[in-house]
């Protein structure tokens, strides 16, 4: 089949799009965990035999599929083609050569086709434990964030590595769940590679070539095509986050010229000694995103996406860290880039941007031990209310820009000692405007008896001390807080002791509001007060639009 015809180029794409899309199934439906089963923490991809990414999965993790751009090309340094044989398994989770922390394994596939290499499949997964410090943002160094494993052969044709496996089970808590994924990653990969070839065998062909310099060419040329329309400057923006103890800044230039991009983050803060610093691969993929979201959001995302783009960040700051920093909390940093490059992409766009979200996302692990000797671990995963945009409000609790699904209560209770005593979104906590702000919502936990000693809970939240702002007059969100028996406040990125009988309740962020409050739509007003949304105080009060009885 030739692609000069483009119906028959967007068929042969849309099974590469598939075949990802089916990696992702299979990988859901056989792994262990609930952060990946559930919440659909992972990404999937197609590469050519270069490392170049073909297709991604198209509901998974954006920041952990397009970190594999990088990842495949750097463990293809360690293990060049010509030491791969079919039934070779590579796998590793070192920070700066793929995904940015420890609990991301990332397993990779060399595809052989009649004896010959073809292409890669890549299957990451962020595990619920891989040891260390109970995954928490008050480590001090890597070494304390657990198993560090280097670019190395998990199968070697065919022949699992038992070392490796043995080093993984005995140096995390829940060994089922991790290896559980372990082997659900390398199935979903083993699914790609079969479908590849099935792929070839129809087509007639003896590699992935062909179509790869077209999809890769097709995503460069849209990416070049949204860039060119929009004006040629410098677009600048800064914005402060929590930090740790700390508030600290994220500062972004743009500079447009022709059908090019610069991103310069020139200005940002400098690394710190606790573990929320991002590595430049995952600040690559999160600015990567945040730009497709804006310029090119119909066009899927592939290597040629990146063509365009030069993306800097001074080595040793926040999105730059060097070796050992501490880097489990990535994400409290790394999703503060899209905000920020949304803020200064508002002059040139004003009608695409959105305002700040509620996010990053929020995680609780209750770590522990019940009477009888046994260990569990539970995880929640909590988003805040999404930013207004621009004629819509914003998506209450939805993940922004993480992509995360909501684990649901009743998986995050089975088997564990916690009764979820309330999950609901929380009125007024979204910012007013003439489009209102996404609600942030609370997730209340009570610890139950039947424990052996204080379960430890490792929190990561963010925005308990500055806001999700708003955009163009919109007003900011209500901060989170994060209480213990509703009147303690607990440090947001602390580990904590926890007793029986206590309860734990998550307030998380509202998003920012989007224009004039006062030109909002007075039945928009009353609809709002009607759902519980605002209240009538808060309706006459920012709106002007008095509620009665």
């Amino acid at each position: 089949m030739t692609l000069e015809n483009p119906v028959q180029l967007e068929m042969c794409w849309g099974r590469l799009l598939a075949i990802a899309d089916e990696m992702a199934v299979g990988l859901t439906r056989t792994a262990f965990s609930p952060i990946v089963r559930d919440a659909h923490d992972y990404g999937c991809a197609v590469f050519d035999a270069d490392g170049n990414m073909l297709a991604m999965a198209s509901d998974a993790t954006p920041g952990l599929s397009v970190s594999t751009m990088v990842s495949v090309v750097n463990m293809l340094e360690v293990y060049p083609p010509d030491a791969l044989h079919p039934g070779d398994v590579l796998i590793t989770n070192d920070p700066w050569l793929a995904t940015g922390h420890l609990p991301d394994l990332t397993i990779v596939t060399p595809v052989f086709y009649r004896d010959r290499l073809v292409g890669f499949t890549a299957a990451v997964a962020h595990h619920m434990d891989i040891g260390g410090r109970k995954t928490t943002p008050a480590s001090t160094e890597i070494f304390e964030e657990g198993l560090y494993l280097p670019v190395c052969k998990l199968y070697q044709e065919a022949e699992a590595d038992e070392t490796v496996l043995r080093v993984l089970e005995r140096n995390v808590r829940v060994p089922e769940m991790v290896l559980g994924d372990v082997h659900a990653q390398v199935t979903a990969n083993a699914v790609g590679a079969q479908r590849i070839c099935e792929l070839l065998l129809d087509y007639g062909w003896e590699n992935l070539d062909r179509i790869g310099r077209e999809v890769l060419a097709k995503a460069d040329r849209a990416m070049r095509a949204a860039i060119a329309a929009i004006p040629d400057g410098s677009y600048r923006a800064e914005m402060t986050f929590d930090g740790f103890d700390r508030d600290l800044c994220v500062a972004v230039s743009v500079n447009v010229s022709s059908d090019a991009l610069t991103v310069d983050y020139t200005g940002t803060s400098g690394q710190v000694d606790r573990g929320i610093n991002c590595v430049l691969n995952y600040t690559e993929s999160m600015t990567l995103m945040s730009l497709k979201m804006l310029f090119d959001p119909h066009t899927p995302i592939n290597g040629g996406c990146m063509r365009p783009l030069k993306i800097t960040a001074p080595p040793g700051t926040i999105l730059s860290a060097r070796y050992p920093a501490p880097v489990v909390g990535r994400s409290l940093t790394g999703h503060q880039i899209q905000p920020v490059l949304f803020q200064a992409m508002a002059a040139a766009l004003p009608e695409r941007v959105c305002a700040v979200s509620g996010g990053p996302i929020w995680s609780g692990r209750f770590y522990g031990h019940r009477t009888d000797g046994s260990s569990f671990l539970a995880l929640s995963q909590l988003n805040g209310g999404m930013g207004a945009r621009p004629g819509q409000d914003g998506i209450s609790a939805l993940s922004f820009p993480g992509n995360v699904a909501t684990i649901p209560t009743e998986a995050f209770e089975v088997r564990v000692p916690l009764l979820v005593e309330r999950k609901g979104l929380i009125c007024d906590s979204g910012g007013t405007g003439q489009f209102r702000g996404g609600l942030g919502q609370e997730f209340r936990v009570r610890v139950l008896d039947g424990l052996d000693g204080d379960p430890t809970l490792a929190i990561r939240a963010d925005r308990t001390r500055n806001p999700a702002l708003g955009l163009l007059g919109g007003a900011p969100g209500r901060r989170g807080r994060v209480l213990r028996n509703g009147s303690e406040s607990l440090h947001p990125k602390r580990p904590v002791a926890v007793r029986a009988g206590e309860v734990i309740s998550w307030q998380l962020a509202g998003g920012g509001g989007y224009g004039d409050p006062r030109a909002r739509a007075r039945e928009r007003v009353l609809a709002d007060v009607q759902d519980g949304f605002i209240s009538a105080e808060a309706a006459e009060r920012e709106y002007g639009v008095v509620v009665r009885d």
